[in-house]
């Protein structure tokens, strides 16, 4: 019954406690508008309706990561996996993305790639060194591939991560990329490679809505449902905006 202490279902009790309570006041409309407000977020959480939206995202690059027999020229992992930290002890935080980072580095353990290329950071500090930086000196260390490492350095966003790549795959001769991310990130991430001419292959890992979908509802809210709404709309919206900016072609 742990769940029950989740803030979002705290709120949602208070929601429902307070609606109840002012519809035996007058005028009752304001109980009716919270009770229907909670009826309808005690909805959405009982269907999972957020994390079947962020599966649909995820759902056609399951089993991306199957063997083809290809070498690829360069496995690219974009960046967001982790995060600037002056209190972790390596200097980086892995977050809830880290998946990206595990994936991009068993891919190239097992040879898939001739070269692994970590992505950028959207952070820009002068006095220290830049994330993708970072985490190449922590593989490294830990030796956890033999092959080269490269990384995209500072990249605001998925489009500067895909023009830097551009300019290294004209640089060094690449034709065959295999692109890394989160499964829920890969459309635009995908459409935004092939809108600067490059060919990639799309291998998608951290299946968040995916996951989610394996277990049970909860009878009420939970904060996770709204995470996992937040990174849906992030997509959504992301994929229209890089749209308008004519970041995506069609």
């Amino acid at each position: 019954m742990s769940y029950l202490l989740d803030p979002a279902a705290l709120l949602w009790l208070g929601l429902l406690l307070l609606g109840l309570t002012r519809l035996f006041k007058r005028p009752r409309g304001v109980g009716l508008v919270l009770l229907a407000g909670c009826a309808g977020w005690w909805v959405i959480e009982v269907t999972a309706l957020p994390a079947r939206l962020l599966a649909g995202l995820e759902r056609p690059y399951l089993g991306s990561a199957a063997d083809d027999g290809e070498v690829y020229d360069a496995i690219v992992v974009l960046g967001g996996g982790t995060g600037y930290s002056t209190n972790e002890f390596a200097g980086l935080d892995f977050g809830m993305a880290a998946d990206r980072v595990l994936t991009a580095v068993e891919l190239a353990r097992q040879g898939r790639g001739k070269r692994l290329v970590l992505g950028g950071s959207a952070r820009i500090e002068p006095e220290r060194a830049p994330e993708p930086e970072l985490l190449r000196r922590w593989v490294e260390r830990w030796e956890l591939t033999d092959k080269p490492i490269g990384t995209l350095g500072y990249c605001r966003n998925t489009r500067d991560e895909a023009l830097r790549t551009a300019e290294l795959a004209r640089e060094h001769g690449w034709q065959r990329i295999m692109l890394v991310t989160s499964a829920s990130h890969l459309k635009r991430s995908e459409a935004t490679f092939r809108a600067v001419d490059l060919e990639v292959r799309a291998v998608g890992c951290d299946f968040t809505g995916t996951a989610a979908l394996q277990y049970p509802p909860k009878l009420v809210p939970q904060s996770g449902s709204l995470m996992l709404m937040q990174i849906w709309m992030h997509e959504v919206v992301g994929m229209q905006y890089y749209r308008l900016r004519g970041w995506i072609r069609g």
